[in-house]
């Protein structure tokens, strides 16, 4: 399907997306060193998901805009009943400070419901 291209607001239409981390990469994760650093990110924690058995991550927030330095990457991942949480990184699991140290992400548990407004996070996030 491929990723939309930016609205003159320099956002993504609404709706969700679906890319490979490839197409990711190629739209968001390249133009500027500090994405680059992110992006590096990303595909570091990506890894560990996947060896977990995570099959589904939401990406959000300024790094799918056309803001120059993002400070990170905001997102979240699903949790099911085949994640090997022996697998997953603990920061996952937790440490939102830890997780933006080493990869870059604020990610969050889809399956959580965002405590201001009632949504689970992918909902929230839009």
């Amino acid at each position: 399907m491929g990723i939309p291209a930016l609205q003159t607001n320099g956002e993504l239409p609404p709706g969700e997306h679906q890319a490979s981390l490839a197409e990711v990469e190629a739209m968001y994760g390249s133009s500027t060193d500090r994405r680059k650093l992110l992006m590096r990110g990303l595909r570091e924690a990506a890894s560990n998901f996947e060896m977990s058995g995570v099959r589904t991550l939401w990406i959000d927030g300024s790094f799918i805009t056309d803001k120059e330095a993002p400070n990170d990457i905001d997102g979240c991942w699903e949790y099911t009943s085949s994640v090997d949480t022996e697998k997953l990184d603990r920061v996952f699991l937790g440490s939102r400070a830890e997780m933006k140290l080493k990869y870059g992400l604020d990610f969050f548990i889809a399956n959580i419901v965002e405590a201001g407004s009632g949504l689970p996070f992918p909902k929230f996030s839009r």
